[in-house]
């Protein structure tokens, strides 16, 4: 929608390069235009879109889908509106009011009643105590004029029902019904903001402020389209609307890939003074930043120049024809006790239609790093130097492929360098990190009977040991030489590690046989009379018995134990055992 009369509007889109006309309109103040993909054989272009209008004139667009195909109803949307100087704050605004969603659910939170029917809406926030007319754009308030008193820090919710929706697009809500379009004239004696929905249920959306901008930008460039080799200089004027100074002020320059910055100034002109900016580069973009800038006076003039060199490279590839660089110019800084910012991008077409330059340039990596690992790690970090480049022109940049910390052993690196016609060249350096010598733990394997716990000791000459029952992954057990098991019936495997300031040695394996415990003898309890001996037997299906007296003293090794003559009542003790690895023994 046109804020001028007789104000040509082109829409146009970009394919392979070039910017493709779509459609063209001649409008009048508040006159509307459209187009719909699917009124334009249901066209869908997945790119960017250029709008633009005639020179010194204004006009404000909305996107969207499905909302001039759809029906009310069966749509989500909420955003911020611009207002008519490009920002969220400000005095006038044309909003576009979608179909009403349904909302016979949602509570009024002025009302307390449930709205129960379809709504559209446009929610007003006011910094400072704001009186706002809204009205339908298309008969100045013929069919929608309302007044609303906003108090400081509040809001109000104007909107439409279905019906008055309607009423402002052609009776009908489509496009077919007229020309009428369902857009609102919003004005305000002081800033405010605007957001429009029509939710049914979930929406997202971008927000504005309606702290009034204080800080402003106007840009002009030497050239719109450029080829390889030319200078181009960008100025962006500080503009104030306000006698508050800017304190504190940051400013910075972004410049995408394409172009080359040769310099950057900031400009005070009353004071003739000039802050000359840090350039930092990557293959993405350059970044120019200022250091120290002063306070920015009410009144002074200040404006911020860049100078660019066009190159045919973009992002390491060769320039398509019509390739757009942008430098966007941001300022932010304190303005009372609030931060604002204003940011201001502009464009540039590259023409890249010319030989191109075919010589790569010469690179030499730096030299290589032999080196040992970090303190409590097993990785490396370090500066690996400049390269040294030349090229029969310029080199741009320089990248590289070196992992943030370098592992145990050789890494190559990949330096590259890139000229302004997209010629490259490689050089190779590798950093060596060498391992600590590890020293393995010593373990050897035990043997105990079921239904016991053991001590199972290893040792290393340095470092930390380390228990698993996995060869590699698991859970750490224990932290040290003696690890006292669990109570065991089955044979297990231990593991252990040794780490030596974050670098781990492989695992050693730790057998542990678990034998069975064997059943206790079966025996015979005879009884007999004083001055005489018997022969006292133990059964066992396998293994040895020994028989004690019972002062603990070894007294027999075989089945049958022929007794001493007793005159008292005696009482022996008989073990069985099993004899197995390394002479251990398990007894009952």
């Amino acid at each position: 929608m046109s804020w001028d009369a007789s104000n040509v509007v082109k829409l146009e889109r970009y394919h392979l390069g070039n910017w493709i006309a779509m459609n063209t309109w001649s409008l009048n103040h508040y006159q509307p235009a459209d187009w719909v993909g699917k009124n334009n054989g249901n066209a869908s272009y997945p790119t960017v879109f250029r709008v633009s209008c005639s020179p010194g004139k204004k006009v404000s667009i909305f996107e969207g889908n499905w909302f001039e195909t759809g029906a009310p109803g069966t749509s989500d949307m909420a955003t911020s509106v611009s207002s008519d100087n490009g920002t969220s704050a400000g005095k006038n605004f044309l909003v576009y009011m979608a179909p009403p969603g349904n909302e016979q659910n949602v509570l009024n939170p002025f009302t307390g009643q449930k709205f129960n029917q379809r709504i559209s809406h446009i929610y007003l926030y006011a910094k400072k105590l704001s009186i706002v007319n809204v009205k339908d754009a298309y008969t100045n308030g013929n069919k929608i004029n309302r007044t609303y008193t906003i108090q400081p820090e509040r809001y109000a919710d104007c909107f439409l029902t279905e019906q008055e929706w309607k009423s402002i697009y052609n009776g009908t809500g489509t496009i077919a019904g007229g020309p009428e379009r369902p857009y609102l004239s919003v004005t305000s004696n002081e800033d405010i903001s605007v957001m429009n929905s029509n939710f049914n249920d979930n929406w997202m959306m971008y927000f504005g402020s309606a702290l009034p901008q204080n800080i402003n930008q106007t840009s002009n460039s030497n050239k719109n389209n450029a080829v390889p080799g030319d200078t181009v200089v960008f100025k962006s004027n500080i503009t104030f609307n306000g006698t508050t100074a800017i304190a504190n002020p940051t400013i910075e320059v972004a410049v995408t890939s394409g172009a080359q910055v040769n310099s950057a100034k900031l400009v005070d002109v009353q004071n003739t003074d000039t802050l000359t900016g840090t350039i930092s580069q990557n293959i993405n973009k350059t970044k120019i930043s200022f250091e120290g800038e002063p306070t920015l006076i009410s009144g002074n003039q200040y404006f911020v120049e860049t100078k660019l060199l066009v190159v045919p490279v973009n992002n390491q590839n060769t320039n398509i024809n019509n390739t757009i660089v942008s430098v966007e110019t941001m300022v932010t800084g304190m303005v009372g006790n609030d931060i604002q910012q204003s940011v201001i991008s502009d464009g540039l077409t590259i023409n890249n239609l010319i030989s191109p330059d075919v010589t790569p340039p010469i690179i030499n990596a730096p030299p290589g790093f032999t080196i040992n690992p970090n303190a409590a790690a097993c990785t490396a970090t370090l500066n690996l130097g400049i390269p040294v480049t030349s090229d029969n022109v310029a080199v741009i940049y320089t990248t590289n492929n070196a992992p943030i910390s370098f592992s145990l052993g050789v890494t190559t690196i990949t330096w590259t360098a890139y000229d302004a016609a997209g010629n490259f060249a490689t050089a190779i350096q590798t950093v060596n990190v060498i391992a600590p010598v590890m020293v393995s733990p010593v373990v050897s394997s035990l043997s105990i009977c079921s239904g016991n716990s053991t001590t199972l000791n290893a040792t290393a000459s340095q470092g930390t040991l380390e228990w698993y029952t996995a060869s590699s992954g698991g859970t750490l057990l224990y932290t040290g030489t003696n690890f006292q098991t669990p109570i065991l019936n089955n044979s297990i495997t231990y593991y252990v590690s040794n780490d030596i300031n974050g670098c781990k040695s492989s695992r050693a394996p730790l057998p542990l046989i678990v034998k069975e415990t064997p059943a206790l003898p079966v025996v015979n309890q005879p009884t007999i009379c004083s001055g005489n001996n018997t022969i006292l037997n133990a059964v066992v299906p396998s293994g040895n018995v020994e028989w004690y007296s019972s002062s603990n003293q070894l007294i027999g090794t075989s089945p049958n134990f022929n007794t001493p003559t007793l005159s008292l009542t005696t009482t022996y003790f008989v073990k069985k055992h099993s004899k197995w690895v390394c002479r251990t023994y398990c007894n009952s």
